[in-house]
């Protein structure tokens, strides 16, 4: 029968890098190996003795991942297998852990039906713009219509990236698309949105590095306000902040779900 000859302490190798990774070599001694060929005990030794490639290095102090194997013939019937083990990429945390966060303003191009100085009362007290016309013939009536302008908005947000063991498919079906149940990173509950969940992976599947983008709404709460419209001129009414309290011409829509961010545990 083949055996294996390996003391743990001899043959083995440990360093760790200027980021924190750990490399680990391991050296072991086949011996005895069946097949009639060199090719055929090379082939036996690799098949048996080395581990999947991911797979942990046991009784070891930190997470370390096999992340290749190298067989080479030594003496008859004798083989050297030198596996090789790193931890994953330490300048992003572990699951679990605290991620790298990023966190920003930006302005986004959208449009508006109000002036700065409109945007600065209350919402249904606003008035919204509105441009004139008259044609240039004898007795025209002047009209006036509402409009939109064009404007860079503001949109707060913050990305915390970290990795991971695990694929997050299911964790952005869970999340995306939903605000904070619960009070979460400071903010009040339904102030953050989650806009996106991505993982890539650089070593076959074995770790993910995911990134979780979220936006910040402490203002409107991600809600939607709606006002109503004379059908026939299209023009809306200006409130009172009486007719605000009792949503009487407006009313602030709920359009997103929600979700306890507070699970993820990135915070």
């Amino acid at each position: 029968m083949p055996t294996v000859v390996a003391n743990l302490i001899e043959n083995f190798q440990i360093s760790r890098d200027d980021v924190g990774r750990v490399t680990v070599t391991q050296s072991l001694h086949a011996k005895d190996l069946p097949g009639s060929t060199p090719l055929e005990q090379l082939s036996y030794a690799f098949a048996n003795y080395v581990p999947a490639f991911g797979a942990l290095l046991g009784d070891f102090p930190v997470v370390v991942l096999c992340m290749g194997a190298a067989v080479k013939a030594w003496g008859t019937a004798d083989a050297e297998i030198v596996v090789t083990y790193r931890s994953p990429d330490l300048t992003v945390p572990r699951t679990g852990n605290q991620g790298q966060i990023e966190i920003g303003t930006t302005l986004t191009g959208s449009q508006t039906d109000f002036d700065a100085e409109n945007q600065s009362l209350p919402v249904g007290q606003r008035q919204a713009i509105e441009v004139s016309y008259t044609p240039p013939v004898s007795g025209a009536v002047t009209r006036t219509a509402p409009a939109r302008a064009a404007m860079l908005t503001p949109r707060s947000t913050m990305v915390i990236e970290r990795t991971e063991f695990s694929q997050p498919g299911a964790t952005s079906r869970s999340y995306v698309g939903l605000t904070n149940s619960q009070p979460w990173n400071g903010g009040d509950a339904n102030t953050y949105l989650c806009t996106s969940i991505t993982g890539r992976s650089n070593d076959g599947g074995v770790t993910y590095v995911v990134t979780y983008t979220f936006e910040y709404d402490p203002v409107n709460n991600f809600q939607s306000v709606v006002f109503w419209e004379d059908p026939i001129t299209r023009t809306r009414p200006v409130l009172s902040a009486q007719d605000i309290a009792d949503e009487n011409g407006i009313e602030w829509v709920t359009v997103y779900g929600s979700a306890d961010f507070n699970d993820l545990g990135l915070i």
